[in-house]
């Protein structure tokens, strides 16, 4: 684990520090998710190496006389650490907060929500397949806590 650790960070400025070739993409916007939980997302550049990512997601299920419903909310600051050609890569911390209903994600018997909060850091790599089309791939580490 802490070898895992030390490498992302070593990695992280590595990247950082080399020079780069800064491709213009301040005011682009893009649609996509980050996490499954939280599909329907946004991504907005407010420079050449910062963005913000802005996720939602919900759910309702049929229980019969109810419904049980949870929500999710997923913000997370990419910033590009080096570009080459048409693709870059970036580390993306991110905090998911998501109200879970306890018929569905908990014992099955309360009528109450779980609260939970997800943190994440991740280093990925975008690459444009086309002046409007391209695939993100990232990986990374996470810590949640649930009350």
């Amino acid at each position: 684990m802490v070898r895992k650790i030390f490498t992302t960070v070593l990695l992280t400025v590595v990247l950082a520090t080399s020079g780069a070739y800064v491709a213009e993409r301040k005011g682009e916007f893009a649609m996509g998710f980050n996490n499954s939980d939280a599909p329907v997302g946004v991504r907005y550049f407010v420079s050449d190496k910062v963005a913000f990512d802005i996720g939602l997601g919900f759910e309702s299920r049929d229980l019969g006389d109810e419904s049980a419903s949870s929500m999710w909310f997923e913000l997370g600051v990419p910033y590009v650490l080096y570009d080459y050609n048409s693709s870059f890569f970036f580390v993306r911390p991110a905090i998911t907060i998501a109200s879970l209903d306890d018929r569905v994600y908990g014992s099955g018997t309360l009528d109450e929500t779980w609260s939970v909060i997800d943190f994440r850091l991740n280093l990925g790599a975008e690459v444009r397949l086309a002046e409007r089309f391209g695939l993100t791939f990232q990986h990374g580490l996470g810590l949640s806590t649930i009350s």
